[in-house]
């Protein structure tokens, strides 16, 4: 007959060591895909920042210089010369006057706008157009069209718009896209046009204004559905349409698979169109998605070594009972008396062995459980109060009368007695080392503190943790104690501690932040070095402190920083910086976070001042120089301030070596003839990039970015630096204003004021 299954000891025990090991591998396992969550929330938060901040940055950018050019078109609009000659049908020879006066005044507004190529007006009435080139009448319509590059169709489109203000994107000839900016006359009733202004924005120069974004696109969409690229690389198959860019800051999700992409916005406070940018979603989350990949080979592997290991000492270390009844029952079957067991002696010894070193297991097991539940709770991957009250019931831990976290970190090691005249010390491991100086810690702290205030010991992140119960009149004695403690390492074996200790707190909710207090304690002693407490406890904090209070004055440090390095004064700028380190540390454990945020926020404005001078990252040059690598790596406050002064020394021979080695040969020529015609009084910006044959915009541009100053202050400089010198030799105010270039005395007074703070006359009673 067939024997029924029937399931034998040996099963039960591998189910049962299935299930403690599937048990004990899960809850890391569950820790895991509580941390990916978290992860992945922090990934869309972080998502949301960056690509806020990087069009908050492109919309500063160019609303900006957007308003500017609306302003001069206003300006402009609002010019006596353009409204009277708008009314004539013919010009006359007076009108060709004012034409040139209103020429004059375009170049003008021209020099001011740093993205405006040209400006033109358009009369209705005499069909002529006017640019800051010439006066085109009718007949040299084409002509124009030629000089501007402009199609006929864009400037149809142009004259053609309604309203008081508007904008059309065209092309020029050589197929670029420009967008005009259109400003209407219109007679005192409204009924007829008499003139158009329109500003030419060349869009490469809307696109200097960008930054550039990797792996996605950022571009400019208005309601028409018209995109133009600012940075990136090509657009996404799929981008959002106008109408669904609903909610600032909200993310858009679109297309599939690889090509499936994450979109924002920012609107204009110009004109109804929207600033946007769209990456690929897997540059966000490819780091995820690896973790995601490993959680799941840890599920296979979990059910693997499982199985295997359950399978292994199931039916290998532990022979069944039920051969031992077998091999009882043979005997008894054949007659004879049990009188040599031997063999089951030795199974029954060897099984209380095994029982021994599983209980041993079980209860390392259990500690590491306890350590992974409180770790996991007090890092956030864990939430569930009521498991962490349960586990710390098990091991007697009451919080009825409060408790303190304390944080233990070991210094010095190499100078331990354990390892100085160790003769084997070659021989072990650096883990069996950190095994042995882990026992003899664990022994000496057991038998000193933990024995007398019965807390519990981990260890957390290279460090000890100890969770202790403490009535408020007990504080003191546990902090007694562990000085003792710190005494008796230094003095068996020259190993020094720092202890850093939280406030009494009652409630195991509050286990985050008295584990966070004893990290900033811990974190304050190791960055002032030797000068701190074996043992210090954490202080309520507060923000009503002077130093900190001050915020705004450090933003004004930072300006005058970085007018310092843009104009070249290292030396004054380097004493700067001292002086600002000098007032920006607070020598108070409760501002340790804010001495650390202030010293690397320091790096980075150091950093952008680089970029925006040079007017490009040097991505290359920060790679190599590894500032806040460098920084952060120190842990004590006189050697952060030393590799700060010697980062900010290889900036700014990097910067001065940069600016020379990229200064333009016109630059230097341009540098030249101002000092050898400054006494010229039509001397500007128009006639030496007339001299030149440079664009207006981009020469203004360039001499600033190279020199710091615009070409005309730049003319002003030099001016009053000789007015200086003719005042100290007794010439009067109205003669060096003759001698210097300029029309009047007046007109002298006025920029010496602005460039010196003071008047000549006043400048000249300083010398008597």
């Amino acid at each position: 007959m067939k024997e029924k299954f029937r399931i034998r000891i040996k099963n039960r025990i591998y189910i049962s060591y299935l299930t403690s090991y599937l048990i004990i591998g899960l809850i890391p396992l569950f820790l895991s895909l509580v941390g990916y969550k978290l992860c992945e929330e922090t990934v869309v938060d972080e998502i949301k920042v960056a690509q806020d901040s990087i069009l908050s940055q492109l919309q500063n950018a160019l609303d900006r210089n957007i308003e500017s050019v609306i302003n001069a078109g206003q300006i402009l609009a609002g010019n006596e010369r353009v409204i009277s000659l708008g009314r004539e049908e013919v010009f006359s020879s007076q009108s060709h006057l004012e034409l040139q006066k209103l020429k004059d005044e375009l170049i003008m507004q021209l020099d001011k706008l740093d993205i405006c190529d040209d400006i033109t007006v358009y009369f209705e009435k005499t069909g002529a157009f006017l640019t800051n080139n010439g006066v085109y009448q009718k007949e040299l319509a084409d002509l124009y069209y030629q000089n501007s590059q402009m199609r006929e169709e864009d400037i149809g489109r142009i004259l053609n718009t309604g309203g008081l203000r508007g904008y059309v994107i065209g092309e020029n000839t050589e197929g670029r896209s420009e967008i005009y900016f259109v400003e209407n006359l219109y007679s005192f009733n409204f009924k007829e046009k008499s003139a158009v202004i329109f500003l030419k924005v060349p869009w490469e120069n809307i696109q200097e204004l960008g930054m550039v974004v990797e792996a996605g696109s950022l571009y400019w969409q208005n309601s028409d559905n018209e995109i133009l690229l600012v940075n990136g690389g090509g657009l996404p198959e799929k981008i959002p349409s106008f109408d669904v860019l609903e909610t600032e800051g909200e993310l858009l999700y679109a297309g599939e698979g690889r090509e499936k992409s994450i979109s924002s916005f920012r609107s204009s406070e110009c004109y109804d169109w929207k600033y946007c940018i769209s990456m690929r979603e897997r540059e966000y989350f490819a780091v995820l998605n690896r973790m995601k990949l490993v959680i799941g080979i840890q599920m296979v592997l979990l059910l693997s070594v499982a199985i295997l290991l359950a399978l292994y000492y199931s039916n290998q270390r532990y022979v069944p009972v039920e051969r031992i009844l077998d091999a009882i029952r043979k005997n008894q079957r054949s007659g004879k008396a049990i009188q040599d067991f031997k063999d089951v002696e030795r199974y029954i010894d060897g099984l209380c062995r095994e029982n021994v070193k599983l209980t041993d297991s079980w209860k390392k097991a259990q500690e590491s459980m306890v350590g992974e539940i409180i770790t996991g709770y007090i890092k956030g991957w864990n939430v569930d109060t009521a498991m962490v009250q349960e586990t710390l019931l098990q091991k007697e831990f009451s919080l009825d009368n409060g408790y303190c976290v304390f944080l233990i970190t070991l210094r010095d090691i190499n100078e331990c007695k354990l390892f100085l005249h160790d003769k084997v010390r070659e021989e072990r491991t650096q883990h069996q080392e950190m095994e042995l100086l882990e026992f003899v810690f664990r022994n000496i702290f057991e038998e000193i503190v933990q024995s007398v205030h019965k807390g519990i010991l981990l260890r957390l992140d290279g460090n000890y943790l100890y969770i202790v119960p403490v009535p408020e009149e007990k504080q003191e004695a546990v902090c007694s104690d562990m000085k003792k403690c710190s005494e008796a390492y230094g003095s068996y074996l020259n190993l020094n501690l720092f202890i850093g200790g939280s406030m009494r707190h009652e409630t195991v909710e509050e286990l985050s932040k008295a584990y966070n207090e004893a990290v900033q304690v811990l974190a304050y002693q190791t960055f002032w070095g030797n000068s701190s407490e074996v043992i210090s406890l954490y202080e309520a904090d507060y923000m009503e402190n002077e130093s900190w209070a001050e915020e705004g004055a450090m933003t004004g440090y930072h300006r005058h920083l970085y007018n310092l390095m843009q104009v070249g004064q290292y030396s004054q700028a380097e004493e700067l910086l001292n002086e600002i380190m000098d007032n920006m540390f607070v020598r108070d454990m409760r501002y340790t976070k804010i001495n650390q945020y202030r010293m690397s926020g320091l790096m980075n404005s150091v950093c952008m001042m680089l970029t925006e001078l040079l007017g490009r990252n040097d991505e290359e040059f920060l790679k190599i120089l590894r500032p806040m690598e460098r920084l952060m790596s120190e842990n004590s406050i006189d050697s952060a301030r030393r590799t700060m002064l010697e980062i900010f020394d290889d900036i700014t021979a990097h910067l001065k070596q940069c600016m020379e080695e990229e200064k333009p040969k016109w630059v230097k020529e341009t540098i030249q003839e101002i000092e050898e015609n400054f006494r010229d009084m039509n001397l500007g910006l128009a006639v030496l990039s007339e001299k030149h044959d440079l664009n207006l915009a981009y020469m203004g541009r360039t001499f600033k970015q190279y020199t710091g100053y615009s070409v005309q202050d730049y003319i002003h400089r030099v001016r009053i630096r000789e007015c200086k010198k003719l005042l100290s030799q007794g010439m009067s105010v109205k003669d060096a204003a003759e001698q210097i270039g300029y029309i009047d005395a007046k007109t002298l007074i006025r920029i010496f004021k602005k460039q010196e703070g003071i008047t000549p006359g006043q400048f000249k009673e300083s010398l008597d």
